[in-house]
């Protein structure tokens, strides 16, 4: 049930007015439904798997994204929110439907923490703005890692890959933010740029 092309046929199947969510305004420039944004960020996240080494994750952290599929369902659900109302409050109209479905589908507790955790962040997205700085960022990114019971190292690359899937789906943000080389597709300039720094808060 847990690929992209499965998920979209069970909800389509199973849950009609989740189909009708996705088939709302994403409420962004390029006109897309909320499916056509989450069909490229799906696309994508199987791409930035490997740049994030998630295969190298710990065994239990690696089956939940690559057996278990969690991280494929908070994609394919993330922006489900924009369908019930204003883009400006969807992080708190995402998360109870998100937990609500998590559940249903036999996540635990602990999964759909560590989900929610994701799910109501934009730490990385903040900093490469340069609205936050990195030790700001990291200090954020710690405490979601300790509510979510994960070592950091985990978390952020948890967060990046949602991150660059997300934001790379867009063509104006991926061509600003994001590497366009062979072997660092959508891998982000920031964080190339400030790799000595970056590296030094993981170690911490």
């Amino acid at each position: 049930m847990r690929s992209p092309q499965d998920l979209f046929r069970f909800i389509k199947q199973e849950y009609p007015y989740l189909n009708v969510l996705l088939a709302s305004s994403a409420q962004v420039w390029e006109m897309e439904t909320i499916e056509d944004h989450v069909r490229k960020v799906l696309a994508i996240a199987q791409i930035v798997k490997a740049a994030y080494q998630i295969d190298e994750l710990p065994e239990e952290d690696a089956r939940l994204v690559n057996v278990k599929g969690l991280m494929n369902v908070l994609l394919l659900m993330h922006d489900i929110g924009k369908g019930l109302g204003r883009k400006v409050d969807q992080y708190e109209l995402h998360k109870p439907v998100v937990t609500h479905f998590l559940k249903a589908w036999g996540y635990s507790e602990f999964e759909v923490k560590r989900a929610t955790e994701l799910l109501m962040s934009d730490a990385v997205g903040l900093m490469i703005q340069g609205k936050v700085g990195i030790k700001d960022t990291f200090a954020s990114l710690r405490r979601k890692a300790a509510r979510a019971n994960v070592s950091l190292n985990t978390f952020v690359r948890l967060h990046m890959l949602y991150y660059s899937a997300d934001a790379g789906s867009y063509d104006s943000v991926r061509a600003a933010v994001f590497s366009s080389r062979p072997g660092a597709l959508f891998f982000p300039l920031f964080v190339i740029d400030h790799a000595v720094e970056i590296f030094e808060e993981l170690k911490k």
